[in-house]
């Protein structure tokens, strides 16, 4: 059984980088994590490994999408410019949406005391 809000819900060709790669970066326990993949549609699947394999090296490069193409996805889903909105509604975490490096978020994190 999951702990609720531990459960990332998306297609199950991003498991391994969700459960291992994101929820490494955040220092997340592996114990209390718990992924649900929905399938992708089969006329679709083998461009969406193709993708997947892509974006998984771009990740073990750039654990926070911080920098390249990673980034610049990130830019165009917030194509008005508004911002995330969680640095100011989540004040706990807020170093870890601002951080950017190769290396483990350094600081505590609520998960993780």
């Amino acid at each position: 059984m999951f702990e609720s809000g531990n459960q990332v819900v998306s297609y199950d060709f991003k498991e391994k980088r969700f459960a291992h790669l994101h929820r490494s970066a955040i220092g997340f326990p592996e114990s209390r994590f718990f992924y649900a993949g929905t399938p992708a549609a089969s006329n679709s699947k083998a461009a969406a490994l193709k993708g997947e394999e892509l974006v998984r090296t771009q990740f073990q490069k750039d654990p926070y999408g911080c920098r390249g193409s990673l980034y610049h996805k990130k830019l165009k889903r917030d194509p008005f410019h508004r911002s995330i909105p969680y640095p100011n509604g989540c004040p706990e975490i807020e170093g870890l949406f601002k951080y950017c490096g190769p290396n483990p978020y350094p600081d505590a994190l609520p998960w993780t005391q």
